[in-house]
């Protein structure tokens, strides 16, 4: 199957449920309906899967408070960090806790107190070796070197993210997916929709969907120099269930 835009994917899924043609998806409400639907699928999809075409190579975001000088921000829209370099040099991730346990045992260094009040010691004579997260929003390093800059640098740091790429509600609009996932994003929306608007489900595109992903998980990524690291954190958001309504023009 060749990628869709929206409209054909809200078309397909129409006529699947027998409803009225459309040229456009904001014709009725249940075009509209089923685009959110196919959207929402889409969200879903890159929120479970990693793929290699939402990765961008790229720096974090410079914090520039002395007050927390081992600070890094991390990106918006971010899914996933697969691993970060500072000053060249790669950095090893600690849960919380054992960053916490690690920085506790230090007589000597510079007292941080995280935003969430938390007080812990970093070291101000080196480059850093550990970080962490507490809140999926900052990177925390144990220490950094106060000889050489006053905070960490944007322009030191290096990251290999996965990114949530925006859906825009437009006929035109073309999901950020491989091919080989168009037929599972259909399947997916359709075995959605069929419940929401048709009040039966759909064995058939619940079987397709799962074939989907099987198929995925067998075949991420066509180099094969790319894994993910699944003890890193994932700082996908969770989104609010949509509501749709049924009703026609």
């Amino acid at each position: 199957m060749p990628k869709m835009t929206l409209l054909e994917m809200t078309q397909n899924i129409l006529l699947a449920m027998e409803d009225d043609e459309v040229n456009s998806i904001s014709d009725t409400v249940s075009s509209t309906s089923v685009a959110q639907v196919v959207r929402d699928c889409y969200y879903e999809l890159v929120d479970e899967l990693d793929l290699p075409g939402n990765m961008r190579l790229q720096p974090l975001e410079a914090v520039s408070n002395v007050n927390r000088p081992n600070y890094l921000k991390l990106p918006d829209h971010l899914i996933k960090l697969h691993w970060f370099k500072y000053n060249n040099a790669d950095l090893k991730y600690m849960t919380p806790h054992e960053f916490i346990s690690f920085v506790s045992k230090r007589s000597e260094g510079l007292d941080i107190v995280d935003f969430g009040g938390v007080t812990y010691r970093i070291s101000t004579l080196d480059e850093p070796t550990y970080w962490t997260t507490f809140d999926d929003v900052y990177i925390v390093t144990d220490s950094f070197n106060s000889a050489v800059d006053s905070t960490l640098q944007h322009s030191k740091s290096m990251a290999l993210v996965q990114v949530e790429s925006d859906f825009n509600m437009e006929d035109n609009a073309i999901a950020d997916l491989p091919t080989r996932l168009f037929p599972t994003l259909l399947a997916k929306a359709k075995a959605r929709c069929f419940p929401i608007f048709k009040q039966v489900s759909n064995a058939k595109e619940d079987e397709a969907e799962r074939r989907g992903l099987v198929r995925h998980q067998n075949d991420r990524f066509r180099a094969n120099g790319l894994a993910p690291i699944d003890r890193l954190p994932n700082y996908a958001r969770p989104r609010a269930a949509a509501r749709y309504s049924t009703s026609k023009r």
